[in-house]
């Protein structure tokens, strides 16, 4: 006949048993706790206001941690903790709690990027690339492939409407978010201000006509104080059924800057062409700022209809006449 087991030895297999399940459960959350490892830091971009849930579900994805519940328990230990938006790079040899540390304490790779006025999209996408922002490929890729709207209308070119600011993108950003924040501070910026003064054009111009005249003004004028005297200029020619005879159109219809322009180069057969073609253009040539558009808003009145570049000051400023006469006049005394 068997011995009845011992009461104390039952006790004895039972912690035994116990104690192997809480080294079992604590080797797993060992290595749950170390980094999968990989040869090189790991780009992670953090939106703005993402919670400890949507982080840690980034992080999974882009194989830094392995274990998602893991982290955000850990997460817990540190209450003070904050992520901030933005693009970081993090170890994924690291443990949990050296990524949490390196996401509340690094700051974010940002690239400051300054859009200068009057650049075309092309330029634009090449500034960008080259300061790291985001690849120029990508940029037209997002421009080609994307849907990008102002007050409601969707824009078949991005040409104009890029917004010219100064921009703290993360580095590797995202094409479609760079186009959609650019967009979002033409949006914000100039169509309030458009509403409130598009009854007050000597010609009732839309918003999309506006940014092509502002465009135009952008490109000619180099000197501040004569943006709303060429604005003014283009407004008297539409006025009067003018052909607008903007040598930066012809430019851009060329397809290249240049000091001066022939004969031959105003016999470029284009829409863009205004020595050829009357009125508008159809489409902006660059994207204008803040002071040109403003200058379309509320242009000076006058009764010029010419000017021409004042060589003999050679400092970027023009002669403004009434008549072709006096142009002609004007031509043979200040150009060089």
């Amino acid at each position: 006949m068997k011995k009845p087991v011992s009461f104390l030895k039952k006790l004895s297999v039972f912690f035994l048993f116990v104690l192997l399940i809480l080294a079992a459960a604590g080797f797993y959350v060992y290595d749950q706790l170390q980094g999968p490892g990989g040869p090189q830091p790991v780009k992670i971009e953090i939106p703005k206001g993402a919670s400890g849930r949507e982080v840690a579900s980034l992080l999974k994805q882009a194989s830094v941690i392995k274990n998602e519940l893991i982290f955000r328990l850990m997460l817990r230990l540190k209450p003070d903790v904050s992520f901030t938006s933005g693009s970081f790079s993090v170890d994924p040899g690291g443990s949990v709690f050296a990524v949490i540390n390196a996401l509340a304490e690094s700051e974010p790779e940002i690239a400051m990027t300054t859009i200068p006025e009057g650049l075309t999209v092309d330029e634009t996408a090449g500034l960008l690339e080259s300061k790291g922002v985001c690849l120029k490929s990508d940029f037209f890729k997002a421009a080609q492939n994307g849907a990008f709207y102002v007050k409601e209308t969707k824009l078949d070119s991005l040409e104009g409407y890029l917004f010219p600011e100064t921009y703290h993108f993360p580095k590797e950003f995202d094409a479609n978010k760079v186009i959609s924040a650019m967009i979002a501070e033409f949006d914000n910026r100039f169509v309030p201000l458009y509403r409130q003064h598009k009854d007050d054009m000597p010609v009732k111009l839309s918003l999309a006509q506006v940014v092509v005249l502002a465009s135009l003004v952008e490109r000619e004028a180099q000197v501040a104080s004569e943006r709303s005297v060429i604005a003014g200029v283009y407004f008297n020619r539409l006025r009067k059924n003018m052909k607008l005879e903007c040598d930066a159109t012809v430019m851009y219809a060329l397809g290249e800057k240049k000091d001066v322009l022939l004969y031959r180069d105003l016999e470029v057969d284009s829409p863009y062409n205004t020595y050829k073609y009357p009125g508008l253009p159809p489409g902006p040539i660059a994207s204008p700022g803040m002071a040109s558009l403003k200058a379309v808003l509320a242009p000076e009145m006058h009764n010029y209809y010419y000017y021409v570049r004042n060589d003999v000051k050679n400092d970027g400023s023009h002669v403004f006449t009434g008549t072709f006469q006096e142009h002609n006049e004007a031509i043979a005394r200040y150009q060089r």
